[in-house]
């Protein structure tokens, strides 16, 4: 007989000796969870001996609590609460108070006071929605999507590298007709960018990636059709975010490889199940970098429960290296890709595989002339916004020196078939997107500015962005004399700065 634990019995379980909590009708015994738990012990302390259902569902799925928890830690079913009896709950008054914006950018709104309420007509680029949704995200979630490895000279070098790139426009031509459409993986999309995988978006909306995929499906609707790439950890279920989706979208999921290979096959084979098209395998992440400023959010939550400035930094570690494998190397990617190909095929689909996060040349070279043993269709040339090791080099930077190396390797460009090379990191703007195109992406990725016109105006600013975007990069083809993105190449900048980038001075950006 399954046992019924009582709000009173429940409540007496309050403090780190003793740590129980009621999640969707059902009491665990977190006690030994808490060094473990991602989010550090100070949050699940603070809701400790309460009902922490609602608290739960802001942050994670359903499915959450199964693929993380064994059955061991289930005491038992939460007693309903009866006529006259209050079980205890998580309030409002538990959550620290969310701070007020700061300037960022070169943003109209955060720079202008007096405005009573801002309105979606009043942006016009990524940073004007950034300023909105810094007043609005709680600290923890800021601080999570904001934060970078060590002292983020990385994350800016992410945005400063494109303006050492200069464009260079012709004249003379007849621009009367422009197209920013494009073709990837022998699909048309009308915008050369995608949604880029971001976890944990139920931090910056209720809805979550639910939010995110219906805004996607607008964007289409709008005729903005672009794929969208699901993170593995999304804080909704994987069924709940495709019912969310347009069933004609271009659905992409990125992947962390789990250390056991029964929950690799069961994820591929969800994956292939619901019919996603394109896998991208996550290469840059055998454990979780430095990022202090998420760390600082920690410590002070940690100091105002416990009573002591601890940091959970190892809690934090151990968690991640126990679902992301840290011995993936080359020799693994044959069979992951083997198996999604083998299971979508049995399907009667189709499905490519990508490499995650490739920050060399070295890499890069390796897995265009391995493609076929690997069974991969390109790369993502990446550093994980910056978030995984600092002083590494941007985005673009690696782009550049990526796509010179495979040249010399052989590989025809954008328009090699067998091989496409993507790029993140950093992007804010069309011109950031037309000079990644001109230097041999075929796509490119944006994850922070999306999760930021969702947190300021839901879905609704995310198509507004994607819009700004798709305008910004025909009003600048027209400028530069260009018409398709087939026209697109090297002609048209001036990236010498690229050969020798200056030295930049690392200095903490919080």
């Amino acid at each position: 007989m399954t046992r019924v634990v009582t709000a009173q019995e429940l409540g007496g379980h309050r403090g780190k000796d003793s740590c129980w909590m009621a999640i969707l009708g059902k009491v665990y015994d977190l006690t030994d969870f808490l060094t473990e738990h991602p989010g550090g012990s100070a949050i699940l302390l603070r809701h400790s001996g309460k009902d922490a259902t609602k608290e739960f569902e802001k942050f994670h799925s359903e499915d959450m609590i199964e693929r993380v928890l064994p059955e061991s830690v289930i005491v038992g079913d939460f007693e309903e609460v009866g006529a006259g009896e209050a079980a205890p709950q998580s309030t409002v008054d538990d959550e620290e108070e969310t701070p007020k914006a700061s300037s960022a950018g070169n943003s109209t709104v955060a720079s202008t006071e007096g405005i009573s309420e801002v309105t979606i007509d009043m942006m016009l680029n990524a940073m004007d929605f950034k300023a909105v949704a810094e007043k609005k995200v709680s600290p923890e979630g800021w601080a999570y999507l904001y934060s970078a490895a060590g002292d983020e000279f990385s994350y800016a070098e992410n945005e400063d590298a494109f303006a050492r790139i200069a464009m260079v426009p012709r004249v003379l031509v007849d621009v009367s007709r422009v197209d920013c459409s494009t073709a990837v993986l022998s699909r048309h999309f009308d915008v050369p960018f995608y949604m880029t995988a971001v976890a944990m978006a139920k931090l910056y909306d209720r809805d979550g990636e639910k939010c995110v995929a219906r805004g996607v499906s607008k964007m289409k609707r709008a005729g903005i059709d672009m794929p969208y790439m699901v993170p593995t950890l999304a804080s909704c279920g994987l069924r709940d975010i495709m019912s969310a989706c347009d069933p004609s979208l271009a659905k992409w999921y990125q992947l962390y490889v789990n250390p056991s290979e029964k929950v690799v096959e069961s994820m591929i084979t969800r994956i292939v199940d619901y019919g996603f098209t394109a896998l991208f395998i996550t290469v840059d992440a055998p454990e979780l970098g430095t990022r202090e400023r998420d760390m600082r959010v920690k410590v002070r939550q940690s100091a105002a429960v416990q009573g002591e400035a601890k940091q959970e930094t190892a809690g934090v570690a151990r968690a991640i290296s126990s679902f992301i494998s840290q011995s993936l190397c080359w020799e693994n990617i044959p069979r992951i890709s083997t198996m999604a190909r083998e299971k979508s095929a049995a399907r009667g689909g189709k499905i490519d595989i990508f490499l995650k996060g490739i920050h060399s040349p070295v890499d890069a070279v390796r897995a265009y002339r391995e493609r076929h043993r690997l069974g991969v269709r390109g790369i993502v040339v990446s550093n994980h916004g910056a978030r995984q090791v600092d002083t590494v080099k941007s985005g673009v930077q690696m782009l550049y020196e990526c796509t010179r190396a495979l040249g010399k390797a052989g590989w025809r460009g954008r328009s090699d078939p067998e091989f496409l090379v993507f790029v993140d990191g950093g992007v804010r703007r069309g011109t950031d997107i037309l000079k990644c195109i001109a230097l041999g992406a075929s796509a490119v990725g944006i994850g922070r500015p999306f999760m930021t016109a969702m947190a300021a105006f839901g879905e609704e600013g995310m198509v507004r962005l994607a819009s700004l975007l798709r305008e910004d990069i025909i009003t600048n083809m027209r400028l530069l004399g260009c018409r398709t993105l087939e026209e697109l190449n090297e002609d048209f900048l001036d990236a010498r700065a690229m050969e020798h980038p200056p030295p930049g001075k690392v200095r903490a950006r919080y």
